[in-house]
């Protein structure tokens, strides 16, 4: 679960940061700046990214189902309703 937070979290987080990075390189183009890799094709990856994090935050969040503590006693009836 740990593994999943802290992986979810740099997913995200990272590829949030270099996101902002290269919309700022593309749309300011600074003058002598030689870019290490295709914006476009950047951008894709970076937005790709950051919904895959967001996405497994999402799954790590959402709970798994009812989980009652051990030696619990139900107390509904038969028609459903509490007591």
């Amino acid at each position: 679960m740990d593994l999943g937070w802290l992986g979810s979290g740099s997913l995200f987080a990272w590829s949030a940061w270099r996101l902002l990075f290269t919309s700022y390189v593309a749309s300011a183009r600074p003058a002598g700046t030689q870019l290490p890799e295709n914006l476009a094709v950047a951008a894709v990856v970076y937005v790709a990214a950051v919904a895959a994090g967001a996405v497994m935050l999402s799954a790590l969040v959402r709970p798994s189902g009812s989980v009652t503590a051990p030696g619990a006693v139900n107390t509904s009836v038969r028609d459903g309703t509490s007591a």
